[in-house]
């Protein structure tokens, strides 16, 4: 034990104490909340903000809904935007991807010793992920409602 009352192996070097296993999934599952994008309710995928009210989403579900739609506000908080055109309101939020790498990167403690996965062929990986996502995108799609605007 050191100064801090906690066994050598829960101390980090810099001397603050290595959160429990139990403390790690409580900050994934808080993270998770902050790093949903409203459109889709999956991890961001490159996050991309607005300037001008600072809400977050991932780059294809905004540039969809702005292509799409033509939305002149902000799906989230109405802000308007018809006086912007996209490249002036939207910007890549290089912060927020970084967050996101970190998080995808936390892992409770010896889950990966515990239960190991096995890693499938490049091809079938690729094929694997894309149909999932699209099977995925289906079941929200029946059975999500459609947002309202009212701008």
């Amino acid at each position: 034990m050191d100064n801090s009352g906690l066994p050598k192996a829960q101390v980090r070097r810099s001397g603050e104490a290595v959160p429990h296993a139990a403390s790690r999934r409580v900050l994934k599952a808080h993270l998770a909340g902050l790093l949903t994008c409203p459109l889709c309710n999956g991890i961001f995928k490159e996050a991309t903000t607005i300037n001008e009210c600072m809400h977050t989403f991932c780059k294809e579900c905004i540039y969809q809904k702005v292509q799409t739609e033509g939305i002149t506000c902000c799906p989230t908080c109405n802000v308007d935007l018809s006086h912007l055109s996209p490249e002036d309101y939207l910007r890549p939020d290089e912060a927020w991807r970084i967050v996101v790498k970190g998080y995808l990167g936390i892992s409770p403690i010896n889950e990966q010793e515990e239960a190991p996965q096995a890693t499938p062929p490049p091809s079938l990986a690729a094929t694997t992920s894309e149909s999932t996502v699209k099977q995925s995108k289906k079941k929200k799609k029946k059975n999500k409602k459609p947002r309202q605007s009212s701008c």
